[in-house]
């Protein structure tokens, strides 16, 4: 099985959110909001989400982005169970929030998210996310979702960590000085290539793309289990383009796929 796959299908949107620890201004419930910008803030250093789906969905990969939980000594844990805050889904254990270490400890939030995608998928009704560290802190967007994972990686040589045409400038004036303006963040590209999918892959494939077009949200899992390389290089983004399905050889079919980023966090 592969270790690159695509998260799909965020089901927050669709689902009660409660919890302590939230600001009665900046709520739990602005999670579901899609404008970074739009943030839920903390109280204290220790918030929860409980997540009612009303009915039992299968999740694999969990995202928080557009964060100021920078300090570095963060954790996150992500419980599910049959009853609200129940545990006998999944149990899992504390884990820090900041597994990559960025350059020159640039923890930025608005660029980094916190990322957790469990081993093999999971059906549960309820969710449960901790996030604790040592000041308030802001989410803007939390991402509960399952994953495309193909049998076999992108092709090599066909999937490059990429970055979106910056919205910075650099003037070069006509005596020869310059002057730079640098607007927002550089954000991230992922064209990639699958190359040999199966019949059954392929045809999810196409669901997803049916279901998402340009505009749904998707995760871009950069590895399912290095925490360092999916925080460096996962994000959640859309679908430049409708993804096509072709046949290079029999019994198998390709896709080309790029995903943009979504930016827009304080």
């Amino acid at each position: 099985m592969g270790t690159i796959g695509i998260g799909y299908g965020n089901t927050i949107d669709a689902a009660t959110l409660s919890g302590s620890g939230w600001h009665a201004s900046y709520p739990v419930t602005k999670l579901q909001n899609r404008d970074l910008a739009d943030y839920a803030q903390t109280t204290g250093t220790t918030a929860t989400i409980i997540i009612d789906h009303g009915a039992a969905k299968t999740m694999r990969v969990f995202g928080l982005v557009g964060h100021t939980a920078t300090a570095g000594t963060e954790t996150v844990t992500v419980t599910a169970g049959t009853t609200s805050e129940g545990t006998d889904v999944h149990n899992g254990s504390s884990l820090s929030c900041w597994p990559f270490a960025p350059l020159d400890d640039d923890r930025d939030g608005g660029h980094f998210g916190i990322w957790v995608v469990l081993p093999a998928d999971i059906s549960a009704r309820y969710a449960k996310i901790v996030v604790s560290g040592s000041a308030t802190m802001r989410f803007g967007r939390l991402f509960v979702g399952r994953l495309f994972l193909p049998t076999h990686n992108p092709a090599y040589g066909r999937i490059a960590d990429d970055w979106q045409e910056t919205a910075s400038t650099a003037d070069r004036m006509r005596g020869g000085a310059a002057q730079f303006w640098r607007r927002g963040r550089p954000l991230r590209s992922a064209p990639f290539e699958y190359s040999a999918l199966p019949p059954s892959e392929a045809s999810l494939w196409s669901e997803i793309v049916r279901r998402h077009d340009v505009t749904g949200e998707l995760a871009w899992v950069r590895h399912t289990h290095d925490r360092a390389v999916q925080q460096q290089r996962g994000f959640l983004g859309t679908m430049r383009k409708l993804s096509g399905l072709e046949n290079p050889f029999f019994g198998h079919q390709s896709a080309a796929i790029a995903i943009d980023e979504v930016g827009g966090a304080p």
